[in-house]
Order: C-alpha cells, then sequence, then structure tokens
C-alpha cells in the first residue's frame, strides 16, 4: 500500500451532522442529501462531519474603517487584533478568535469596510464542551452572519441585493449581501421574548397563563394574517400588530442606513423568517412596510427534507456551509479551537509506529549492523527531538512576553486620545437613543392604523419617509378612487392633518399614485 493512497482526514463529504447550540440534545443529519433528526447520544458513523455554529449572545461584532493606501502594506489580522485590543478595551489576559471580510463602498473611497466577529477562546471550549467530549472534536464551527453565504455558494439563491431578516428568542439578526457578497451583519437586542413582554405588559385584554411558549405557537400558527383569527380574537391581532411593528420600523432604519453606508440604490429581495419557523401573514405584513421589495419566507431546506423534519434555518445553513467548506477547503471562517485528527498514518503517534515497523523488517532482512544503526539513529533523532521540543516552547514563550509588552505599549500611547473618543461617541449614542425613545412610539401607533386602511382599500407603498414631523406615503394603486378613499379615512375617521399632491395615472404600468403628507403630532 503506498502511502499517497491513504486519506489523510476520514470523513464523508456527504455525510454531515449539524448540533443545534440552544439545544445539544437536537442533532441534523444530511445524508444521501435527506435530513433525519438524532440526538446527541445516538450512534454517529465516525466519518460523519460534526458542526455547530456559535450562539449569538457570545459574538462581538466591531466595524472597522481601513485606509486603502494601507491594505498592501501591512498585515491585516495583526492590524485588526491590536485596533480591536485597543478601541474595545480587551482583556488582555483572555485569548481570542478574531474572523474578519473586507468590504467596499462607493460612498467612502479612501476606507475598506472590516466586519470583524470576536469570539473568546474560554467561551468555546466552555460551552461546547459536551460536544468535544462526545465526538472529541467539532469540524466545523460557524458564525450566523457568514452561513447564508453558502445559498451562492451552492447557487440555491442566484446573487442579488439581498437582506436576511432572522428572529431568535432574543435577538433579531439582519444580514445584507449584496451580488453575492457578505456586506455586513446588524445584530438587534430585540427577540420574539421583548415581543413576548410588550405585549403581555401593554396589551389591554387579559391572557390568562400566557407563556413564551404560548406566545411562539400563536405567533408560528396564527401570525400576522387576520384571517385566522375569529372576530373575539381582533383586538389581540390588532395589538400583535402594532407590537411588531415597533420591531419593524427599527429594521427599516437598519435598511436605510444599509443603503447609505454602501450606496445601494435598492434592495432587490428580503428573506425572513423566525428560529421556530415561519409567520402566517409576514409575507403581506413585509409588503406593507417595503413596497417594491420582494419578500420572500427564509427557508431553504425543502428540496433536502421530504420527511418534513423540524429543522431551524441556520442549522440547515450550517450544514451547506460545513459541506461546501470541506469541499473546497474553505476554512477561513472556522472558528473551532479542536478538529478532527489525522488519520493514523499522518499523526506523529502513527509516522513513528511505520517508522519503527520498517525499521524491524530491514533489521531483520539486514545483518546486525543496520539494526545497531537504525537504533542509533532512532535514539539520535528522539534527542534532537526533545533539544528542539525545548527550543520550540522556549521561543514561543518569549515570542508571547514580546507580543504582550507590544501591544502593551500600543495601547499605553493610544489610551488617551481613545478615552476621549469614546466619552464623545457615548454622549452621541444617548442623545440618538433619547430621540429615538421619544419618536418611536406615535409613529409606530399610527403606522399601525395607516396599514390597516392600506390594506382595506388595496394601497400599496414605493416608498414611507419620515423627516420633521411630516409622515410622506407614495403609494400606488390599480384604481383612483381607492386613493380617494384612503385619503378621506385619514382625514373623516382618523381626524389626520393630510397633503396631496393629487392622483396621476403612470402610463407605464397604468397604476394610479400619489404623494400623501401625513402631519405628526410627537
Amino acid at each position: 500500500m503506498k502511502l499517497n493512497k491513504i486519506k489523510k482526514y476520514s470523513y464523508n463529504l456527504n455525510k454531515i451532522a449539524t448540533i443545534d447550540p440552544c439545544d445539544f440534545n437536537k442533532v441534523f443529519i444530511l445524508e444521501e442529501n435527506i435530513i433525519r433528526k438524532k440526538t446527541l447520544k445516538e450512534n454517529i458513523s465516525k466519518d460523519t462531519l460534526i458542526s455547530t455554529y456559535i450562539p449569538m449572545k457570545y459574538i462581538t461584532t466591531y466595524e472597522m474603517k481601513i485606509p486603502k493606501n494601507l491594505i498592501n502594506k501591512i498585515e491585516i489580522y495583526d492590524y485588526i487584533e491590536t485596533k480591536a485590543y485597543e478601541e474595545l478595551e480587551l482583556d488582555e489576559s483572555e485569548k481570542y478568535i478574531f474572523k474578519y471580510k473586507l468590504s467596499s463602498s462607493v460612498a467612502d473611497e479612501k476606507n475598506m469596510i472590516a466586519e470583524v466577529i470576536i469570539v473568546q477562546e474560554d467561551v468555546i471550549k466552555e460551552y461546547f464542551e459536551p460536544i468535544n467530549n462526545e465526538y472529541n472534536y467539532i469540524d466545523y464551527l460557524g458564525y450566523s452572519g457568514f452561513l447564508f453565504e453558502s445559498l451562492y455558494k451552492k447557487k440555491i439563491l442566484k446573487p442579488k441585493k439581498d437582506i436576511f431578516i432572522y428572529f431568535t428568542k432574543d435577538f433579531s439578526l439582519i444580514t445584507l449581501y449584496a451580488d453575492g457578497t457578505f456586506l455586513q451583519t446588524v445584530l438587534l437586542n430585540q427577540g420574539m421574548k421583548s415581543l413576548y413582554k410588550k405585549l403581555k405588559e401593554e396589551s389591554e385584554i387579559d391572557i390568562k397563563n400566557f407563556t413564551y411558549e404560548i406566545f411562539v405557537d400563536l405567533l408560528t400558527k396564527k401570525g400576522l394574517n387576520l384571517d385566522h383569527y375569529d372576530d373575539s380574537e381582533e383586538i389581540l391581532f390588532n395589538e400583535l400588530s402594532e407590537t411588531f411593528s415597533n420591531l419593524f420600523m427599527m429594521i427599516i432604519n437598519q435598511f436605510s442606513s444599509l443603503q447609505r453606508k454602501f450606496a445601494l440604490s435598492t434592495i432587490d429581495r428580503v428573506f425572513i423568517s423566525t428560529e421556530n419557523g415561519a409567520i402566517p401573514g409576514v409575507i403581506d405584513f413585509t409588503n406593507i412596510y417595503l413596497g417594491g421589495i420582494e419578500a420572500n419566507e427564509l427557508k431553504f431546506d425543502t428540496k433536502y427534507n421530504p420527511n418534513n423534519v423540524k429543522i431551524d434555518q441556520l442549522s440547515f445553513l450550517n450544514i451547506l456551509s460545513t459541506q461546501y467548506a470541506y469541499k473546497e477547503e474553505y476554512q477561513l471562517y472556522n472558528f473551532t479551537l479542536k478538529k478532527r485528527p489525522p488519520t493514523f498514518f499522518f499523526r506523529k503517534s502513527g509516522q513513528f509506529i511505520s517508522i519503527s515497523i520498517v525499521s524491524l523488517i530491514i533489521c531483520l532482512l539486514y545483518p546486525a549492523f543496520q539494526c545497531i544503526y537504525s537504533t542509533i539513529k532512532n535514539y539520535e533523532n528522539s534527542r534532537l527531538e526533545v533539544k528542539l521540543n525545548h527550543l520550540t516552547s522556549n521561543f514561543n514563550v518569549l515570542n508571547a512576553n514580546f507580543n504582550n509588552i507590544l501591544k502593551s505599549y500600543k495601547i499605553e500611547k493610544k489610551i488617551a486620545e481613545n478615552k476621549k473618543i469614546y466619552i464623545e461617541s457615548v454622549k452621541k449614542i444617548i442623545t440618538t437613543l433619547h430621540k429615538d425613545k421619544k419618536d418611536y412610539v406615535p409613529i409606530s401607533s399610527l403606522m399601525t392604523k395607516i396599514a390597516l386602511y392600506m390594506k382595506k382599500n388595496k394601497i400599496y407603498t414605493k416608498n414611507i419617509n419620515f423627516e420633521k414631523g411630516i409622515l410622506e406615503l407614495n403609494v400606488f394603486s390599480k384604481n383612483e378612487a381607492y386613493i380617494t378613499n384612503f385619503v378621506n379615512n385619514l382625514v373623516k375617521k382618523e381626524h389626520l392633518d393630510v397633503e396631496t399632491s393629487g392622483v396621476i395615472k403612470d402610463k407605464n404600468n397604468q397604476n394610479y399614485t400619489s404623494v400623501i403628507n401625513v402631519k405628526v403630532d410627537l
């Protein structure tokens, strides 16, 4: 048997297991392109690739601008690591994993934008210890914001300007890709649990034993589809819609911010879902706020899931990412600290034993001289290896000390001006948050009412803009009378101060359009 015929790693690209990072007992396996569900303790063949992804609460995201004239003159990883320690004041006694993606924007011709993902090593070791104890390794450890790239790599989606919205219990994940390239992830500390608390605390109706689990069941079965509610539940639907509107207003602001930052004229598609599955009616709800953008359910496992196994979409995307990473040897964004060991003949111990066996055979075939020579050679190699290990250990200690001294020097040099910049940033954030806190509640309540009248009158939006107390609605409809009825509803039923540019017929698509300005008292 020739050594080059032996596989270095014993894995099968067509057998991939991903473990739910929030419940290690949920294991999903893609085998022969079909998803199956198992538990952590069930027997899984050794050639199966083991994967999972890092929960959002353990991730620190950091946006850094790097001057374009420095890109080819610096070691980018070292530059990012040093800047992160300085500006984020990371604990130097802890070790961190840094991964980054570079992007550019025509809005900023001088700088590249680095989206930096930071995770503490000890957190990974401790949190994923049960998986390492069970399998002895994790082949692929992903980050949720990067997982959507697999949809383009596997040609499931054609590259466009896409935004993916994914609600978990504690967070809302908003990720922007342009032409198949990752640009940025925004993580809002507003998830389904915050929606549940707001609905429970501010609801005018008393719902007995209204637990979070019941709320999730309500959201995934009835959701934002009025047809799923009977007359006695209409108040509940209205309150749920208004609560969801508050969150959607925050998301719309992030849309606008991302478009400005990367100078994007438009967003082509938005994909939306939750870790518990789809929300009925959310696509129509999204169209009211994002008229003109193609809205879709974030669900891509149908082809691989004939048995309708209940799998969250991030776990499915992690399977695709793992498969792509190992098939194409694309390990740049793998956060794992403990990879699968190589097969026996590629390990040091295996190589040592193999050499020893060959030496023994040679000794049996050749005179005693060869046996003595081999023994001496092995002893000399062992002695040199011990010496080399000792020198390597000393070098590593000295190198680590030097790096720590260098980082301390740079941090101390910058700390005075960084403190001043930090304080000014905090002041600006507090001022912005104070303003947003006052403005969101009335405008979100008004938007809920307007949305209901739009749906009633078959009105759709091209664009919504709110500035200086004026809510500008750029709308269109198939019938001129629908727009007139919509304006009359706002004036006569809601007693709003409304101005309109009139109704104009669009010659290109036979729609009727109008710009309607609504004065909002904040």
